[in-house]
């Protein structure tokens, strides 16, 4: 694998625990890992469409299990973003809105 590819993803792993390490709020952390998702995947993008695979291998292990990672916690925090930004201020509404958006989640990713 390209070191400017295992270079990005030890660099975002990086970032990303230094985000999750320094804010406790789920609101802000979900909020900073989706910039920081979105501004990563941008360079990734860009490095795609210049670079070319060595093998048939490469290309599949990049795209069968080192980008699946990357995206899935940007499906992830977007996730808790929206929900946690959406959550009422009742203790009462808010176990009814948990329950709602595990049970759409739960039937959106079967």
């Amino acid at each position: 694998m390209n070191e400017y590819c295992l270079n990005f993803f030890s660099e975002f792993e990086k970032e990303y625990q230094n985000i999750k390490t320094t804010n406790s709020d789920s609101i802000v952390i979900a909020h900073k890992v989706t910039e920081l998702i979105e501004t990563r995947s941008k360079e990734l993008f860009k490095w795609l469409k210049k670079h070319k695979f060595s093998s048939p291998e490469e290309e599949i292990y990049f795209f069968k299990d080192l980008k699946p990672i990357f995206i899935s916690k940007l499906i992830y925090y977007k996730t808790v973003l929206s929900i946690e930004t959406n959550l009422p201020t009742s203790k009462k509404n808010k176990i009814k809105f948990y329950e709602d958006a595990f049970k759409f989640n739960s039937r959106k990713h079967q």
